[in-house]
This record gives structure tokens, C-alpha cells and sequence, in this order.
């Protein structure tokens, strides 16, 4: 049952819902202030990490280019010694014992000599631990680098990196040997460098710690690699997000939560207009969002307090004014319920003096001139009852007339129409399927046995019911005539004579009418040797045995060629029986018989009937296919098959049309 919408409801929902509004409104915009004056607060403090970056990244690179400058002297020195001289010939190069060697050529313990060959692996080298290390399993990078350095041929160093195993700056140089088989890489270590990095490290550390909405900061160089001196690697994820921050000159931002905290990580570049080092450099701050979660914990409390020291003191407010009101709205609807049990002469008191008031004595009129009203209306509808029932008494009468007329039509119908034992006495292997839609039927199948032969035919009327069977009243009439009358013997010239008996017919009444039939017809001699067959507009199947079938037959698109038997279509003329723009003759088909050919005569009812679980129409390709399959059935068998697919595919549908089907077999 729906709930009641009372009218403390009503006054809650009109006057709480605005001030609710208005006051999630004005917290709502107090707190979007605030969350903006954070993100300038938050963007100053960017903005003075970059001044601050900024600054000390051009001291620190001018000291460590000095430092490098020291040690790309000293490196290039080392390489060209081990390149030009120790091995210019590579033939020991491999098995040269480099620890023995780095003391012959001046170089000391904490710098390293490693030997790669064309494949990108360490074969020889003073430091151990990377032997047998294949640089081109890192990715592409490596193996375009060490490419590059094969084919310049020169020496190649790469900027002043951390490197992650010593958490210790070292610098690397690259020189191929002269056969170009081997690259000669050397790494150096420095004692100051260590020194200025580290109060690098420290200074970004102590940036960080001014904010306290930064976690931390860390400084990355170099577009290819990103080189931290932090120790602060990036995921591939990362990478390109730096990159993207790098080439487009334009921060990039990205969310993530950590232990229940919104964190966010930023990237953006670091412009520098004088720098010794590098020129690409890019910084990442990851910063948490702690402040704006207290700024919404504030103003959750805020509009709870609110909430409680308005709402609750408006609310008992209108719950009592709510009680004052209904009181005499109470009244009023207990008194309704009096009425509604029949007591119309119910009155309703009248209390103070507002608009409740106003109703209660509108109210009272209301029921005065309803019981007026009422009392004058029961009179009429006594009145009118007599009368619908004299009408009625009427109608069932007519009804009855009509009922039993259309009845009697039927009798006429099925005594026109040929009994099936008369069909079996000349045809023994025969049936006939006949379903009218209605009582009568538009549809009708004809049979005579005259002189020497035998006709039999199915006939489809325009419409159906009562009308379609006045229609095959006169197009039975008119094929009799024509036989019997007229002695037309030919089946071409009994439809054509029937045409025109059917059009003179019908052209008596003064109208232009087109009403007549489409109908198959076959004529059979006594020695059953003979079949001539004429259709207008409805066709001839056969069913005949594969080995009777002629040359045309089987090259003809519309016969059906099954396992033992086939389907064979004869047309009929596309023209009715009756007024058509086609006047012309019809054609007669002389069909050539076999022992065992079975014959098909029918209208479009069993085709056309809806059904199926879409449905839709049975169609002509699906009768085609039953008849196929049941092609050795008895013609008896075959009707109660034809029945029972009819009613199982109509299922719950209405017939649409009349039925008829017609099968005999010689």
C-alpha cells in the first residue's frame, strides 16, 4: 500500500529541504574557497621549490663540472693508452688480466676497466661481479649506445650518474677498439663529487621539510635515462611521464592513495637558462592531500552543528502547527467514511473560523445537493435498466436470426460441395483437408465425374466467412454451368467460360466489382493416361519418383530433387477468375503420368498462416518440404500429418484464412 504523505511531511519537505539547501549551499562554497586557497598555497610553494632548485642546481652543476672535467681528462687518457696501445691488437684482450694492467697504466682500485664484446656482453673486466653481464638484454637504448660507439670509433662519456649497486657518483667512458670488435669501457669514482652529491641530496631533503604537505622532492636529468643522484628510480609508468612533463614544457599530475591518504605525484620541468651540466631537467614532488581531508572533516562538523541547531528547533515547530491543522481535517474525514458507507445525509461540524472552516461548509452543500443528485439518478437508471433490457431481449433475438441463417448457409455450402466417398469412389487413393476460418467459407473444392472424365479442382473466393461464401456460391454455380450447360469439356475452356459467367454475374449489380477466384484444375481420363491441368493464379505439385523425371524436370529451378522423390511445380496463368487487366485465354499443361505420382491441389490458407514462436507466415519452401518427406506415406496418413503440422504451428494464433488442401494419387 502507498504510504500517506501527511502534512507534517508536506511542511517538512517544503520548509527543510530550502533551508538544507541553503545551508549545504553556503558550506559547500566556504569549502570550495578554501580548497582554492590551499592549491595557491600549495602552487606558491611550487613555485619557490623551483626558484630554490633552480638556484642550487646551477651551483651544483658548475662544481660538478669541474670535478667531471677533471675526470674526462683522466679517462680519455686511460682509453686511448688501453685503445691505441695495450690493444691494438685484440687477439688477448679477453683473457688479459686487467687488474695487473689497470696498476701498469697508473689507474687506481676504485676505477674499473670492463671489455664488451659485439654481442653487448662483459667478457673481461676488473670488476667481477658484472662479468658475463649482457647490456643488450636492458632494452634498445643499450644497443643503439654501444652502436654509436662502434661506429664514431672515438671516445664517448656519459655524465656523472649514480649508480645504484654503491649509491656512489661514478662516471662512465666508451671507446671501441680499432677492429671494432670490442668496446673499452671505463668507470671512475671521485671523492668530491661523492661529497657534493651528497649536500645535493641533503639540500633537496631539506626543501621537502619545509612544507608540510610535501613528502618529497627528487631532481632527475638527462632525456634518455633520467639520472637521480637520490637513488630514486622510476618505473616505466614514470618515465613517461617525466617525458611527457619534459617535451611539452607542462606539469603532469597523477593521484594515488597510500595507507588510506590521497597522495598525488608531479612532475614538471625545471627550466635552467645557465647551466654547466644538463639541460633537461625535471622534477618530481610527490605531495599528500591531508589538508584538504581536515578541511572537509571541518566543514562535515560545521554542517552537522548547523543541522542540529536549526533543523531539530524548526522541525518540532511544524510538527505542532501540523497538529492544529489536521485536528479538523480529522474530523472531516471520519465523517467521510460515514458517507461512504451510504449515509449521504452525514453532516460535517463546522469549526472556528479559517479556511478549514470554509470547507467544512462548502462541504456540507456539496453532500446536500450530491444527495439530490443521487436520489434523481436512481430513478433514471431504473428507467434505462428497463430499457437495456428490452434492447437487449432485442439483440439476442437478432443475434439468434443471424446465427441461425449463417447455420443454414453452412448447410448449403456443405451440400453443394462433394461428399469425400464420392471423390474415393473415382479417386482411391485421395484426400481432402478442408478448414474453413469461419462457419462458411470463401474456399471450396469441386468434383464431377462427366462423359469420360473426371475433374476435380480447389477454388479460393475473394474474402472468407459469410461474403467469401456467397462469392463461391456463384463461382460453384458458374463452373457447373460451364460442364454441364455449356458442354465445355476442356479444362482451358471451363475456366474460361466460368470467367465470363462470373463476370456477368457480378456486373448486374451497376459496380465495377473484381470479386471472384483463383483456382487449380485438373481433368483426368478413364484410363488415367491423361492429365491436363489449369490454374489461375494457383499452381500444380507433384510428387514423382526420380527415375520418371524428365531432362526439363530436373533442370527446372523450381523442382525439388529429394533422396527417391522430387517436387515438380506446374504454374498456373497469374490471373483470377474474374475482371483483370489479362483477359486472355488460359493455358492448358498437358502432364505426362507415372504409377505412383501423387497430385496436389490447394489454396493459400495453409501457406499463409501465422504461427511458430515468431510468429510468422509457414510460407510455401516448409508445405513443400512435408509434403517431400512423407512422399511414400498413404494419402490418408498424409491428411492427419498435414492436420496436426497445421494445428502444432498455428498453436495459439487465430486462422487467418480459409483452408484447403487436395492430394490424390495414381
Amino acid at each position: 500500500m502507498k504510504r500517506r504523505n501527511t502534512i507534517f511531511r508536506q511542511l517538512l519537505v517544503t520548509i527543510l529541504i530550502p533551508v538544507m539547501l541553503i545551508i549545504g549551499g553556503i558550506s559547500l562554497y566556504n569549502f570550495w574557497q578554501k580548497k582554492k586557497e590551499i592549491h595557491e598555497n600549495r602552487q606558491e610553494h611550487l613555485d619557490q621549490v623551483k626558484a630554490e632548485l633552480k638556484d642550487f642546481v646551477v651551483f651544483f652543476d658548475n662544481t660538478v663540472s669541474e670535478f667531471e672535467h677533471k675526470l674526462s681528462t683522466q679517462a680519455e687518457y686511460f682509453s686511448d693508452t688501453l685503445v691505441n696501445h695495450i690493444f691494438a691488437d685484440t687477439k688477448d684482450i679477453e683473457s688479459t688480466d686487467l687488474k695487473e694492467l689497470r696498476k701498469v697504466i697508473g689507474m687506481t682500485e676504485d676505477q674499473d676497466i670492463y671489455i664488451v664484446n659485439k654481442k653487448g656482453v662483459i667478457v673481461n673486466t676488473t670488476y667481477e661481479e658484472d662479468l658475463g653481464l649482457d647490456f643488450f638484454s636492458f632494452g634498445e637504448f643499450f644497443v643503439n649506445h654501444f652502436n654509436h660507439v662502434w661506429e664514431v670509433g672515438t671516445f664517448v662519456e656519459d655524465r656523472i650518474s649514480l649508480e645504484m649497486s654503491t649509491k656512489r657518483p661514478k662516471k662512465y667512458t666508451y671507446q671501441s677498439t680499432l677492429d671494432k670488435q670490442y668496446v673499452v669501457e671505463l668507470g671512475l669514482y671521485d671523492t668530491y663529487s661523492e661529497n657534493v652529491v651528497e649536500l645535493f641530496t641533503q639540500k633537496l631533503n631539506s626543501i621537502a621539510d619545509k612544507y608540510r604537505d610535501i613528502d618529497t622532492i627528487s631532481l632527475y636529468f638527462g632525456m634518455d635515462k633520467f639520472i637521480n643522484y637520490q637513488g630514486h628510480m622510476l618505473t616505466d609508468e614514470q618515465m613517461q611521464e617525466a617525458k611527457t612533463a619534459l617535451e611539452n614544457n607542462a606539469e603532469f599530475k597523477k593521484a594515488y592513495v597510500d595507507d588510506g591518504v590521497t597522495r598525488t605525484t608531479l612532475f614538471m620541468q625545471l627550466e635552467l637558462d645557465d647551466s654547466a651540466l644538463q639541460d633537461d631537467y625535471v622534477i618530481r614532488v610527490k605531495y599528500n592531500n591531508e589538508r584538504e581531508l581536515e578541511l572537509v572533516s571541518a566543514e562535515v562538523k560545521l554542517f552537522g552543528l548547523l543541522l542540529l541547531f536549526i533543523i531539530i528547533p524548526i522541525s518540532l515547530l511544524i510538527l505542532w502547527r501540523a497538529k492544529v491543522i489536521a485536528k479538523p481535517i480529522s474530523i472531516l474525514l471520519e465523517k467521510m467514511d460515514v458517507i461512504r458507507g451510504g449515509d449521504l445525509g452525514t453532516k460535517v461540524p463546522v469549526i472556528g473560523n479559517n479556511e478549514v472552516t470554509d470547507l467544512a461548509i462548502h462541504f456540507n452543500d456539496m453532500m446536500a445537493e450530491l444527495k439530490q443528485s443521487h436520489d434523481t439518478l436512481e430513478e433514471k437508471v431504473a428507467e434505462r435498466t428497463r430499457e437495456l433490457v428490452e434492447k437487449n431481449k432485442v439483440i439476442e433475438s437478432t443475434h439468434k436470426s443471424i446465427q441461425d441463417s449463417i447455420n443454414y448457409s453452412k448447410r448449403l455450402q456443405n451440400a453443394v460441395l462433394p461428399k469425400e466417398a464420392e471423390i474415393t469412389a473415382h479417386l482411391a487413393e485421395s484426400f481432402v483437408l478442408f478448414r474453413p476460418k469461419d462457419v462458411v467459407s470463401g474456399d471450396f473444392y469441386w468434383f464431377e465425374n462427366h462423359e469420360k472424365y473426371d475433374f476435380i479442382a480447389a477454388a479460393d473466393c475473394t474474402g472468407h466467412g459469410v461474403p467469401g461464401a456467397m462469392v463461391s456460391f456463384v463461382c460453384n454455380n458458374a463452373l457447373n454451368r460451364s460442364l454441364y450447360e455449356f458442354s465445355k469439356l476442356s479444362p482451358e475452356n471451363v475456366l474460361q467460360h466460368t470467367r465470363e459467367i462470373v463476370i456477368e454475374t457480378f456486373s448486374k449489380s451497376g459496380h465495377d466489382i473484381k470479386d471472384g477466384m483463383d483456382i487449380a484444375l485438373c481433368r483426368l481420363n478413364k484410363d488415367r493416361d491423361e492429365l491436363l491441368f489449369v490454374g489461375a493464379n494457383n499452381p500444380l505439385w507433384i510428387i514423382r519418383k526420380n527415375e520418371h523425371l524428365s531432362q526439363k524436370e530436373l533442370e527446372d529451378r523450381k523442382t525439388i530433387v529429394g533422396d527417391s522423390y522430387s517436387l515438380i511445380e506446374i504454374k498456373g496463368d497469374k490471373k483470377p477468375i474474374g475482371l483483370h487487366e489479362d483477359m486472355t485465354p488460359f493455358t492448358c499443361h498437358n502432364i505426362p503420368v507415372y504409377e505412383g505420382d501423387t497430385y496436389y491441389l490447394f489454396t493459400d490458407g495453409y501457406a499463409d498462416q501465422f504461427g511458430g514462436h515468431k510468429g510468422k507466415k509457414l510460407m510455401y519452401k516448409p508445405f513443400k518440404k512435408l509434403l517431400l518427406d512423407m512422399a511414400e506415406a498413404s494419402l490418408e496418413n498424409q491428411k492427419q500429418e498435414l492436420a496436426h503440422s497445421f494445428d502444432t504451428w498455428m498453436g495459439d494464433y487465430e486462422q487467418v484464412d480459409d483452408v484447403c488442401v487436395i492430394g490424390f494419387r495414381l
